[in-house]
């Protein structure tokens, strides 16, 4: 386990497949892309196939910002590294 992982277990919910099989709208997520990663609300989505608004004045120690994320995305459950629940969302 690297550096980034370890922070990311201390500080937020780990995706399990159950916790993503709950997701829905109002949810926020950490979504990793090759360079960094950003926190979306999602907006909507289904079958591990989501869309949402990206957040990007919430930040991860573990993560580096993307500098031009825009203002939504679309991503995959497999591409979602935390949940924020209990700190960005309470589900």
């Amino acid at each position: 386990m690297n550096t980034a992982e370890q922070l990311n277990e201390e500080r937020f919910v780990q995706p399990t497949p159950e916790k993503l099989s709950s997701l829905g709208r109002g949810c926020f997520v950490q979504v990793r892309e090759r360079q960094g990663c950003f926190w979306v609300e999602i907006t909507e989505g289904e079958a591990g196939h989501f869309s949402g608004m990206v957040h990007p004045e919430l930040k991860s120690p573990c993560c580096k910002p993307l500098p031009n994320t825009g203002l939504s995305a679309d991503f995959q459950s497999e591409e979602i590294t935390a949940l924020g629940c209990d700190r960005y969302c309470f589900c």
